[in-house]
């Protein structure tokens, strides 16, 4: 594997390098709209549902317009609409599985691989994802000592190359059911760096 096992792009065609054998995320950073910077610290009702690429999302509207506006819904919506898309485009999916939730701890607060093919990610409001180039991870300790400070951490082999996705980045991140050539790439949900935590995140996942 190469020496760099991730990709930071600035244009969504970028997400593309994802394809590569030796690439296992790749990172869109996009600018932080206002209507992001405005959206409450509210509990969102939590959406978990699988549904067809080509299936429009207005049922989601009315679950969010109470608690963030009529107009920033629509953006909300219209955004994860648009990733939606994107990743059917590079996936082929015929269905995909949409989860929108507010966070008040970290989901998964060890690092770990997904068991899956290849997840999408976004955080709207929070601390993004974190994840570990490939150079900086031994393997052999995955699952293990995740009680441990990340100096103590053995899987860690360079705490200060721990990365973090930005605010409203797309992240695409490889799962260990990619393929055989291609390793999950090693990631977290961002510990507590803020009291209260919270966060507002969407991912996406390809289903059969």
């Amino acid at each position: 594997m190469n020496s760099v096992s991730y990709k930071v792009v600035e244009e969504k065609e970028g997400l593309r390098e994802i394809a590569k054998a030796d690439i296992n995320c790749v990172i869109w950073q996009r600018d932080v709209p206002e209507w992001v910077k405005q959206l409450p610290k509210a509990v969102f009702p939590a959406v978990d549902i699988c549904i067809s690429p080509d299936r429009e999302l207005d049922f989601i509207k009315p679950r969010l317009s109470r608690y963030v506006g009529s107009q920033s819904t629509l953006y909300l919506t219209e955004d994860i609409k648009a990733l939606l898309k994107i990743y059917s485009e590079l996936t082929k999916c015929r269905q995909a599985r949409i989860r929108f939730l507010s966070l008040d701890k970290p989901m998964c607060p060890g690092f770990h691989t997904d068991t899956l093919v290849l997840r999408m990610i976004c955080t709207y409001i929070g601390t993004g994802t974190e994840w570990l180039p490939d150079e900086h991870v031994d393997r052999r300790y995955l699952g293990n000592y995740q009680q441990l400070e990340d100096q103590e951490n053995p899987l860690i082999l360079d705490v200060s190359q721990i990365k973090r996705m930005p605010l409203y980045a797309v992240g695409l991140l490889k799962g260990s059911r990619y393929g055989s050539d291609t390793l999950g790439v090693v990631h977290r949900s961002p510990t507590w760096s803020s009291v209260p935590y919270y966060r507002l995140v969407v991912s996406i996942d390809g289903r059969e």
